[in-house]
């Protein structure tokens, strides 16, 4: 399965039958289709625009814009947390991850990332990757960071 993480707005391909399930049933969570990917059904829920100072997600906007969610969510610096399946404010988000770096350059974690967590001292906004065949490893490559948050 296929994962672009574009600012903590998470999409998933199939690229085999079955994934869905064995999704579920590696991460107790369901995904929804929407257009031509899937999604958790908090996301599936959002449009693709905010006004500033309205509600969105549970969260006040900051921004007032129209765009693809991954531009949505950086204007106004919100994530998905996986735990809570709630929007986040990117700051919000302490956890460090953990990659161990494989021979190829890429990063591989025995979980999902968390978009707005920290590697390497700087925070982790968006990412591309794939899960294993058996929901085990996610590898990453096509990193963003957030070069003005630190640690």
């Amino acid at each position: 399965m296929k994962i672009i993480c574009d600012h903590g707005y998470y999409k998933f391909f199939t690229t085999a039958p079955g994934e869905l399930y064995r999704f579920k049933a590696a991460f107790g969570a369901e995904l929804v289709g929407k257009g031509d990917y899937f999604t958790f059904p908090e996301l599936a829920a959002l449009e693709p625009f905010t006004l500033e100072g309205q509600d969105y997600g549970g969260l006040s906007a900051k921004a007032s814009i129209c765009a693809d969610f991954g531009e949505v969510f950086k204007a106004n610096g919100f994530v998905f947390d996986l735990q809570t399946k709630k929007l986040r404010p990117a700051s919000e988000i302490k956890n460090i991850l953990n990659f161990a770096e494989s021979w190829s350059g890429t990063l591989n974690l025995a979980a999902l990332p968390q978009a707005g967590g920290f590697y390497s001292g700087k925070r982790l906004l968006s990412f591309t990757g794939v899960l294993d065949k058996f929901f085990k490893i996610c590898e990453i490559w096509g990193q963003e960071y957030d070069e003005d948050e630190n640690i």
